[in-house]
């Protein structure tokens, strides 16, 4: 089966997913020789390989987070810095 699928609406987004897709597919095809139209996998297999990539996206996600987050806080520190909030306050004799 070997459909065209146009993208007609010119969506830049939609097209880079279609792509993605496509991409991806051809990729796993050249990888492990067989496309999602396989039957060797029982429905609790597909779950499990299911799983197994949610929880990727989650550690994936959480990564970016914690980088995104350190970002963020040293954005704030450095204007806080340059409002002199970590400066030491003068001693007075």
């Amino acid at each position: 089966m070997s459909d065209f699928i146009a993208i007609s609406n010119h969506d830049k987004i939609i097209y880079k997913v279609v792509k993605l897709i496509k991409d991806r597919a051809d990729r796993g095809l050249q990888t492990y020789g067989v496309t999602m139209d396989r039957e060797d996998l029982s429905p609790t297999d597909w779950m499990q390989h299911a799983i197994e990539e949610a929880l990727d996206l989650a550690i994936y996600l959480m990564k970016i987070k914690g980088e995104l987050e350190q970002i963020k806080y040293e954005e704030w520190h450095f204007k806080m810095s340059e409002q002199g909030f970590f400066d030491k306050p003068n001693e007075q004799e």
